[in-house]
């Protein structure tokens, strides 16, 4: 788990990630940030769903989802399918990442329903401003998806 923010967090994030580099540099960029950010990190998408589980009988669902592609066991694409198909989990935003920038990928996780995908970035302050946009385009009213505005 992540986010060592006292106040009440005003963002609520579930991250899917195996890699513990990646896990590390997101939370320093998260660090941050000019906002609250209550960041859940699960390693695997099994534990994913025991989390948003236990979650929903909180009433405290993440509103966004980041989730890595590649995991062992249940990747990514097959969790975000499973969350799409349950009505309670449905509407959570997805957004998919990937260190691959591969069409094929990006079109296939464009067709399961992730609201992005994101290319992961080295670099905390890349992953900050990322960070940053993801937040103000969850936030925004969903508009028509369009392949051209998924990646960021």
């Amino acid at each position: 788990m992540g986010g060592d923010h006292s106040e009440i967090s005003d963002f609520r994030v579930l991250m899917v990630e195996d890699n513990e580099g990646d896990i590390v540099l997101f939370n320093e960029a998260l660090s941050q940030l000019k906002r609250s950010v209550e960041l859940t990190i699960v390693k695997d998408s099994f534990t994913a769903m025991r989390s948003l589980d236990q979650a929903l009988k909180r009433n405290q669902l993440p509103d966004l989802i980041l989730t890595d592609i590649n995991m062992p066991g249940m990747s990514g694409k097959d969790l975000l399918m499973i969350l799409k198909k349950e009505l309670k989990w449905s509407t959570i935003p997805v957004i998919m990442m990937s260190t691959t920038s591969d069409p094929a990928e990006i079109q296939e996780a464009y067709e399961l329903g992730a609201r992005y995908f994101a290319v992961k970035r080295d670099k905390v302050d890349q992953i900050e401003s990322l960070f940053n946009k993801m937040i103000t385009l969850i936030n925004e009213p969903e508009r028509s998806r369009n392949l051209n505005d998924f990646v960021l």
